[in-house]
């Protein structure tokens, strides 16, 4: 939920600011930004592992992004 709240304030979905995003998070927690990466893309690809995380997010982009990650949590509730 913390993801796509923060998803949607982004101008520009690249590696960078995807990085910079989960950055903040983990600082705004107090954990690694390493925690959020099984999670994020469980959610938006459906799996477990596969290719670099953040060099995917920045080829779905900021839509696409929010869309898989809005169907994967109302999924959970």
């Amino acid at each position: 939920t913390e993801l796509a709240s923060k998803l949607e304030g982004l101008e520009e979905v690249t590696e960078e600011s995807m990085e910079a995003l989960f950055d903040q998070l983990a600082e705004e927690h107090g954990v690694k930004k390493f925690d959020y990466f099984p999670i994020s893309r469980l959610a938006v690809s459906g799996v477990g592992g596969g290719p670099d995380l953040l060099p995917m997010l920045a080829t779905l982009g900021k839509e696409r992004l929010l869309s898989r990650i809005n169907r994967y949590l109302s999924s959970k509730s």
